[in-house]
């Protein structure tokens, strides 16, 4: 019977986790008013790179080139999804394909190493629900982006680095997820090379060359594609927000970057988890060095590779950034724990603290999962709203501060005033040049008549452009400020804009504050 149930037990879990993420999809388009709303803006910026892609460009507006992606490979799967016609809901569909998958193959990692041998139901249910949330495979498809595949890519390459270890047959996938986490994520450069490396040392040496040289082919046909654009190699959104990247590009201090990072991590409960993971795992690595050396090395990746993270990599935003440490991390505790009971004198303690810092580290993904159906609904309700006012209201050229969805599918130009999709003015940005004449010079140079920003993102406004009205949500999850202001440049139609705003007004939803200035009308 118990024998029947492990084996059942990956597609129960996946099933499982198919009705949690069906209830919370529902939910999601519900308060959305029907609409299928990612809880990030972001997701629809490389919807807009995708469009382009098809296009014959790159960046969100037809006319120029930019790189706001954060990712070398997810715009061009998502310009497959555009061409497939799947629109909107392309993100989702990969994402959930990547969440299912993600799903299947850890709790498939339990069962074929044995973790769950003798746990009994509960103990099986327990660990089922803990994997769904430490992959965060409720909330993460739901953000629209890579990070879906880019656990998978994670989860399959410690599911083949321990069977290299144990001497198994090595999965087929194993490759193309090393050669993936780079590609999907630059955070998995260092999981990508550590586990190149522990290859090599298993003996492995054919996949570990193969697996190297695809990467580099990759990366050199993304550095040519971008560099022949006159583009850098780091995406604008990496270097405004990485300070790994903006150290690269000279534009930080090497160690004051890292000590900034590596504070700003050690604050966050993910982060302090994370790091009792590391030494964790190096207890377990420490203790393996003679009796089992080769997942002694599995597991001194899996410490390199969160030391990497905490060290130039960002936590947060919706918990997103480290969720596949997490995921990491959480397999090989799992792992470590199991090959330690047996001789372990301590083991149902032991199993109380592990079921407590696992726990630990999936309260966020649960916190993420609840939120979700929120968080579409503040997207819906902001940033949603622009696009409606820009693309179906006003017709013409906007400046943004926060651009996914005004941009995708808007044929007009979008003016992006904090760098993203707007290379000059990111470029301006790291000159520290970006001022009022700046703004006023990009708006009236590419005919933008109307901005719809964030007012605590800029330190002045230029004193020729008219407040004439805000947008207020209710409540705040993932937009990044809860008003946004309307501006009127002096070269506008002004008469064009202030029907456009009257007549939107009548049509933004009930919990929506929309307000137009009187002194400005």
């Amino acid at each position: 019977m118990e024998h029947v149930s492990l084996r059942r037990f990956p597609m129960m879990v996946t099933f499982a986790w198919a009705a949690l993420f069906c209830i919370v999809l529902a939910i999601s388009i519900d308060l959305a008013e029907g609409h299928l709303i990612y809880t990030l803006d972001d997701p629809y910026i490389h919807l807009a790179v995708a469009r382009n892609i098809l296009l014959g460009g790159y960046g969100v507006n037809a006319t120029e080139f930019s790189s706001p992606s954060s990712s070398i490979l997810w715009p061009w799967l998502l310009a497959v999804s555009e061409w497939l016609g799947l629109g909107m809901a392309g993100p989702l569909v990969i994402n959930v394909a990547a969440a299912m998958a993600t799903v299947f193959l850890s709790v498939r990692f339990l069962v074929k190493n044995g973790i769950v041998t003798g746990a009994g139901y509960l103990g099986m249910a327990v660990c089922g629900l803990l994997l769904i949330l430490l992959t965060s495979s409720i909330a993460l498809p739901l953000t629209g982006m890579e990070h879906s595949p880019h656990v998978l890519a994670v989860v399959a390459t410690i599911d083949g680095l321990v069977d290299a270890a144990e001497e198994r047959t090595i999965p087929w996938y194993l490759t193309p997820a090393i050669v993936l986490m780079p590609l999907l994520r630059f955070e998995g450069a260092a999981l990508s090379g550590l586990s190149i490396i522990a290859l090599w040392y298993f003996g492995k040496r054919l996949i570990a060359v193969r697996a190297s040289l695809a990467i580099l082919a990759g990366v050199a046909a993304y550095a040519a594609f971008v560099l022949l654009r006159d583009l850098p190699f780091f995406p604008s959104s990496v270097l405004l927000k990485s300070s790994a990247a903006s150290t690269a590009s000279g534009d930080v201090q090497p160690l004051r970057a890292i000590l900034l990072e590596i504070k700003a991590n050690l604050r966050l409960r993910a982060g302090f988890c994370l790091v009792l993971s590391a030494m964790l795992l190096s207890l377990a690595a420490y203790v393996f060095r003679d009796s089992n050396r080769r997942i002694a090395v599995v597991y001194a990746v899996a410490v390199a590779a969160i030391g990497a993270h905490l060290l130039v990599g960002k936590i947060g935003w919706f918990f997103r950034y480290e969720v596949y440490a997490v995921a990491l991390a959480g397999l090989l505790l799992l792992d470590a724990w199991r090959r330690l009971r047996g001789t372990s004198t301590l083991r149902k303690a032991g199993s109380v603290l592990l079921f407590l810092l696992l726990s630990t580290m999936s309260f966020n993904y649960a916190v993420a999962a609840v939120r979700t159906p929120l968080a579409a609904r503040n997207i819906y309700e902001q940033q949603f709203q622009m696009r409606r006012f820009a693309q179906q209201f006003h017709g013409g050229p906007v400046a943004v501060n926060d651009l996914g969805l005004v941009s995708y599918g808007n044929d007009a130009y979008v003016l992006d005033l904090w760098g993203l999709g707007s290379e000059p003015v990111r470029q301006l940005r790291a000159a520290k040049s970006f001022d009022t004449t700046a703004m006023s010079r990009l708006t009236r140079d590419n005919g933008v008549g109307l901005a719809m920003i964030y007012d605590k993102w800029f330190r002045e406004i230029p004193a020729d452009w008219t407040r004439v009205a805000t947008l207020r949500t209710v409540d705040n999850y993932t937009a990044a400020e809860d008003t946004v202001t309307f501006y009127i440049m002096p070269e506008a139609d002004r008469a064009a804009v202030e029907q456009a705003l009257s007549r939107f007004a009548a049509t933004v939803p009930a919990r929506v504050e929309f307000r137009l200035i009187p002194q400005a009308l």
